[in-house]
């Protein structure tokens, strides 16, 4: 019978499939000409045949896209897959566009509560992808698997081997295909052949050079974070192919969609969990009309509907906590006071900002000058790069030094701080003083594009230790 199944955590997913660059550069620049208000691709959703399947699947982000495609290889097995947003465009194929994505109709436009002394006071942005591929689509698309140990420790509390490092590497190994050399050449923390492209970017800035070369002035060793240890620094590793982002949609998802076994449903707002007992029988949901529809699961209602939207469903499908509930008026089904709680991320502090001489010639430089130039979206070329936010390094903190001191002591086995670097980013038009009154913005990037440019840094803490967001 079907039960509620859990969130799936969230990871980026790539293919070496890749589309003609030119093809995806036209669509760049078409998106750049009409605006950024709106997510407007759709590719068109399937129409049910029937409202009985064996597996729904709610959320077509990164768990959900390849939890979709991994069902549907069982023929027998019918699997409907729910995205509230559109089909994954174009444009968001050109890695250095991420952030502009996330001004789109393509992320939930989330913020934390406003809090004295961060982001203004104005609330933080916490970017969710809503776009099939989910927050893939629109992130980073750095990928580092995490801390052996913080997976030991899951293992220790669930007391379950089975969420240990050793016993999930050898999936992590079954999804990669290492691109680089190096990489491949690494077949115990490394795989080739999978579906998730992994490699280095073609296209160096040239301010990675100067970061490196400070790595290693304060005692850093170059390194490779999904190996054997995390300490060090190194160019990311990233979740590109051929110079563009590969999602969990374009890696896992788009190779299934001919499967006769497999819908996917666009644009539809899953309301609620459809319970009776203590069984899940299927979801509600609205289309971009508003209109209600049902599906129902012969076997599992699976939820992957991401960090802040999955809770959210299972709320309003009256399990959480009841005190909450109550005061919504919504029907308590289960009370499971661990719903919507324990939110563990990353607490992130900016650091130094700098300011680079005129004419640098890195990849976030006059980016509309850039933009009109075909020749720089090619793979390996400019626009196919994040610049200095390709640079990380992990280090311990040496308590017995002013400020701690990082360090990569060989005794260390699990970092304290992940040292981050953003991109080259342009002054708005009419100066630092706007980019101050830019609200709740990691960057001040709101104006017409300069050719004066400037970085930052800043530091997270390695494990996720911050809990909740209010």
């Amino acid at each position: 019978m079907p039960s509620v199944a859990t969130v799936a955590a969230d990871s980026a997913a790539s293919t070496s499939a890749a589309c003609p660059a030119i093809s995806v550069f036209a669509a760049f620049l078409a998106w750049t000409a009409r605006g950024r208000d709106e997510n407007a691709v759709d590719g068109g959703s399937v129409p049910l045949s029937k409202d009985t399947f064996d597996f729904v699947v709610v959320g077509g982000g990164s768990a959900g896209c390849v939890l979709a495609a991994r069902l549907s290889e069982v023929p027998a097995w019918r699997v409907l897959l729910l995205e509230a947003g559109l089909e994954e465009p174009p444009e968001a194929q050109v890695p250095a566009t991420y952030r502009n994505l996330q001004m789109t109709g393509m992320n939930w436009g989330y913020q934390s509560e406003p809090e004295p002394g961060h982001c203004n006071g104005t609330g933080c942005p916490c970017p969710k992808g809503r776009v099939l591929g989910g927050t893939g689509a629109i992130n980073g698309f750095v990928y580092i698997r995490g801390s052996p140990r913080d997976y030991d420790e899951w293992a220790a509390v669930l007391e379950d081997d089975g969420w240990s490092y050793s016993g999930v590497l050898p999936f992590f190994l079954r999804s990669e295909n290492a691109l680089d050399e190096d990489l491949a050449a690494d077949a115990e923390h490394h795989g080739v052949g999978g579906p998730l492209a992994v490699s280095r970017p073609a296209s160096r800035d040239p301010v990675n050079d100067v970061l490196f070369e400070a790595m290693k002035n304060i005692g850093l060793v170059e390194g490779d974070p999904n190996g054997a240890s995390q300490l060090g620094y190194s160019a990311s590793q990233v979740t590109v192919a051929g110079g563009e982002r590969m999602s969990a949609n374009r890696a896992f998802l788009e190779p299934a969609r001919n499967r006769s076994n497999l819908e996917v449903r666009t644009g539809v707002h899953v309301t609620r969990v459809l319970i009776v007992g203590a069984e899940a029988v299927g979801v509600e949901f609205r289309d971009r009309d508003g209109v209600s529809s049902r599906a129902y699961a012969a076997r599992e209602v699976v939820l992957t509907a991401g960090v802040m939207n999955t809770p959210q469903i299972l709320m309003l499908s009256g399990v959480g906590p009841k005190e909450h509930l109550a005061a919504l008026g919504i029907e308590v089904v289960s009370d499971l006071p661990a719903v919507g709680e324990n939110l563990m991320n990353h607490v992130t502090s900016l650091g130094v900002q700098y300011l680079l001489p005129p004419g640098w010639p890195g990849p976030g430089a006059n980016v509309s000058r850039r933009v009109e130039d075909f020749a720089h979206f090619v793979p390996g070329g400019p626009l196919s790069s994040l610049g200095p936010e390709e640079v990380n390094a992990f280090c311990k903190l040496d308590a017995a030094s002013p400020g701690g001191t990082p360090t990569a002591a060989a005794t260390a086995d699990r970092p304290d701080i992940n040292l981050r670097f953003y991109g080259l980013v342009p002054k708005v038009s009419v100066g630092q003083q706007k980019a101050k009154e830019t609200p709740a913005s990691p960057q001040p990037a709101r104006g017409r594009f300069l050719s004066e440019c400037f970085g930052g840094t800043g530091a997270s803490g390695a494990s996720g230790s911050g809990r909740g967001w209010r």
